[in-house]
């Protein structure tokens, strides 16, 4: 006979549910990274192209 699982439970490999969308700020956007500048290090949009001054998620937030 085969162990039973909760119905709940997620499969391997499977994100488990959430009850939103997560944290959307840009630190964790997948156009998000930090690069080098003459300044020190600095975050940076490459869906924009653009160093950032806040972390706020724009329209184009994309999760990891």
């Amino acid at each position: 006979s085969s162990p039973s699982t909760p119905e709940s439970a997620p499969s391997p490999g499977s994100p488990a549910a959430r009850d939103g969308p997560g944290d959307t700020y840009c630190g964790n956007c997948a156009k998000f990274d930090y690069v080098r500048t003459d300044d020190g290090m600095r975050p940076y949009c490459a869906h924009y192209d653009e160093l950032m001054d806040d972390m706020e998620a724009c329209e184009s937030w994309t999760p990891r």
